[in-house]
């Protein structure tokens, strides 16, 4: 039998068993989970946008139906139209859309006030086109807005 001699003063190397090694993520792990992320918010970022920018037309067409409607009761009780939306009992005129997004605003359509109203939904900050709303039905848009009146 052969015996060993075991010297204290240097570390014994430690060899595991490849079942007993430490698991871990590595840099490169998380790199590619990194490039994942980053490749899903690329392709769902601009989808978000686009059904962001939709809800809040969808918002201020209603906001120009509730208006038109309440222009369509002042011309039953006056004969006319009105440019002030304060006469309809709104707060202001122009009047800014429940979501804050557009202002609303009315003007002439036609050879005067008491023939035609013409009803648009501008963003406040500019970043989408114009919405239109006329008293004969007209329905419009600039700027790619006005595909919100498609069926």
């Amino acid at each position: 039998m052969e015996l060993r001699t075991v010297n204290f003063g240097e570390p014994m190397p430690v060899r595991l068993a490849r079942s007993a090694r430490v698991q871990g993520f590595t840099l490169l792990d998380a790199l590619v989970a990194l490039a994942i992320v980053a490749i899903f918010t690329a392709i769902a970022f601009p989808s978000y946008e686009a059904i962001a920018k939709q809800g809040r037309r969808a918002d201020a067409v209603r906001e120009l139906q509730d208006v038109m409607q309440q222009q369509e009761r002042f011309f039953l009780n006056n004969m006319t139209y009105t440019t002030d939306l304060t006469a309809l009992g709104y707060a202001s005129s122009p009047l800014t859309s429940d979501d804050e997004f557009y202002s609303i605003g009315a003007s002439v359509c036609g050879a005067s006030i008491a023939q035609c109203v013409e009803l648009t939904a501008t963003s406040v900050d500019g970043s989408d086109g114009t919405i239109t709303l006329d008293s004969q039905g007209n329905r419009g848009g600039t700027g790619g807005a006005e595909e919100v009146w498609k069926d």
